[in-house]
């Protein structure tokens, strides 16, 4: 995620991509709770190592693939999930599930985050996977192209 000066940012600990947290401070996103270290957050070019980042549907490792879209605010009401209140630009996506993405395959999208999820952490939480369908909902409708790999940025 971008905070409000259009810095990204990571953990110094992990590596992996950090959520800007509405009011300012960062946070491990969903994909990486629960953290076994508090979010120690850098801007990536400040740093030596690498980025690791994940799919951000079902969580793979070095995503090859980004999906194209515009930053929209995320719509939690009647939700009882904290989460980010917004998303920022482009998102990253492993080959199958750009796939899925490119093909309007939502549901299968869904089911692949779940998976992603509960290979990691166990059962997922209801109100969770709404959280997550909601989400998947408002990016279809701020996808602005075809998947690329991330070469291609």
């Amino acid at each position: 995620m971008i905070d409000d000066d259009g810095h990204r940012r990571m953990c110094l600990v992990c590596g992996r991509i950090l959520t800007h947290v509405e009011g300012g401070g960062w946070t491990h996103g969903l994909q990486d709770e629960p953290a076994d270290h508090p979010a120690i957050p850098v801007i990536p070019t400040e740093v030596p190592g690498q980025l690791r980042a994940r799919c951000d549907f079902c969580s793979d490792e070095d995503p090859p693939y980004v999906i194209p879209a515009e930053s929209f605010d995320i719509d939690l009401v009647g939700l009882p999930v904290e989460a980010a209140q917004g998303s920022h630009g482009d998102w990253a996506a492993c080959e199958r599930c750009a796939a899925l993405v490119d093909a309007g395959r939502w549901a299968d999208v869904l089911r692949a985050s779940v998976r992603g999820w509960e290979s990691r952490n166990g059962p997922m939480h209801p109100a969770i996977k709404a959280y997550i369908a909601r989400l998947h909902r408002q990016l279809s409708k701020h996808i602005t192209g075809g998947s690329r790999p991330v070469s291609d940025r």
